[in-house]
C-alpha cells in the first residue's frame, strides 16, 4: 500500500494518539485500585482519597468514550488482572501509607505528562482538547494536594 507523506503521517499521529490513550486508560485503572488501597488504610485525608477516587472513576468513562473515538483496540483483559493481582499483593504487604502516597503521587505525575502529550495530536478536536484539559486541571490539583499531605510524614 501506497500513501502520500500527510496521510501517513496522519495515520501515524493516531496510532501514537491510540497508544497514549491505552498507557492512560491502564495508569488510570491502576491509580482507581491504589487510591481504594489508601482509602481501606483509613489514612488522614480520607475525604480528599474519596474524592480522588470518584474523579479517576468520572476519567475512566471520558478516556473510555475517548479510546472509541479514536479506534483504539480494547485493552487485554489479562493485562487488567495481572495488574489487579499485583495490587491484591501490594494491598497484603501493607506498606506504608506514606509510600502508598509516593506510589500514587508518582502515578499522577506520569498521567499528567501522556495526558500533556496527547494534546499534541488534538489540535483538530476542541471536544477531546477541552476533556483532556478538565481532567489535566483536576489531576494537577491532585498532585498539589498529594505533595501536601506527603509534606506532613517528613519531619
Amino acid at each position: 500500500m501506497i500513501c502520500n507523506r500527510a496521510l501517513c503521517s496522519h495515520f501515524d499521529m493516531v496510532k501514537e494518539l491510540q497508544d497514549i490513550f491505552r498507557d492512560v486508560y491502564i495508569k488510570e485503572r491502576k491509580l482507581n485500585l491504589l487510591y481504594g488501597i489508601l482509602i481501606e488504610a483509613g489514612t488522614n485525608g480520607n475525604g480528599f482519597f474519596v474524592k480522588a477516587r470518584e474523579d479517576q472513576g468520572g476519567h475512566l468513562q471520558m478516556l473510555q468514550e475517548i479510546i472509541i473515538q479514536y479506534g483504539a483496540q480494547e485493552i487485554d483483559p489479562n493485562i487488567l488482572a495481572k495488574m489487579g493481582e499485583s495490587l491484591l499483593h501490594l494491598r497484603s504487604s501493607v506498606k506504608e501509607k506514606e509510600d502508598l502516597m509516593r506510589e500514587i503521587l508518582t502515578a499522577e505525575t506520569e498521567l499528567v505528562e501522556l495526558y500533556k502529550s496527547s494534546l499534541r495530536f488534538l489540535t483538530s478536536d476542541d471536544q477531546t482538547r477541552r476533556l483532556i484539559n478538565r481532567i489535566l486541571t483536576v489531576k494537577l490539583f491532585h498532585k498539589r494536594e498529594l505533595m501536601d499531605s506527603l509534606q506532613t510524614f517528613t519531619p
